[in-house]
């Protein structure tokens, strides 16, 4: 053994002594988040750290964990900037099933929170509450709930059209679905990133 292997492997022991010490600590997680490490926002604990332990076998990676954790020189490296390892670049499923995840995600916050707030909750607690707006307002959410965000983009925007001639106003508060694959596949990465 080199004593350049030596060496990495002093470092991976000072690295996972620091991670040892401080496996319950936010203060680094968040440090290692602000330097590109993708972290679960999970409560912390060992093994949300895995995806620096489990690759303390690679020298450039131990080296730059080694300075952001360790020697604490960090001078050189720029901030929120992803660090150049494939590894720990985000793996994204195909585009029609983030599409489908961000249309599922729309449709409970959205439609379904409308509804429970201005007709459900109206008829309790007998708010301003038109049973005939309910009624037309269901009927409008259940031919939604049957479509698909990708194969019906046209019947989809009919409805919507609906929902915006709904005398209850649902589009001054919902906000537009993302359907369809006419998108850069980057702008619906940041989206699906907020509802992972």
């Amino acid at each position: 053994m080199s004593w350049k292997r030596i060496l990495k492997k002093d470092k991976a022991a000072e690295i996972m002594e620091v991670i040892n010490e401080n496996q319950y600590s936010i203060e680094m997680r968040e440090h290692l988040k602000r330097f590109g490490i993708p972290l679960p926002d999970n409560y912390p604990n060992l093994s949300s750290l895995k995806i620096v332990t489990d690759n303390l076998d690679k020298p450039d990676f131990v080296d730059y964990i080694h300075r952001i954790l360790v020697t604490g020189n960090e001078l050189d490296l720029t901030p929120n900037n992803p660090p150049p390892f494939d590894f720990l670049k985000p793996k994204y499923p195909p585009m029609e099933e983030m599409i489908r995840k961000l249309w599922d995600y729309w449709f409970y916050n959205e439609m379904d929170s409308f509804e429970e707030y201005n007709f459900e909750q109206g008829s309790l607690y007998e708010m301003d509450y038109d049973p005939e707006y309910s009624k037309s307002f269901s009927k409008i959410r259940t031919e939604l709930e049957k479509l698909d965000p990708i194969d019906d983009v046209d019947k989809i925007g009919m409805l919507l059209q609906k929902l915006e001639r709904h005398p209850s106003l649902p589009m001054e508060t919902i906000t537009y679905p993302t359907i369809g694959l006419d998108h850069d596949e980057d702008d619906i990465r940041a989206e699906y990133d907020k509802i992972k």
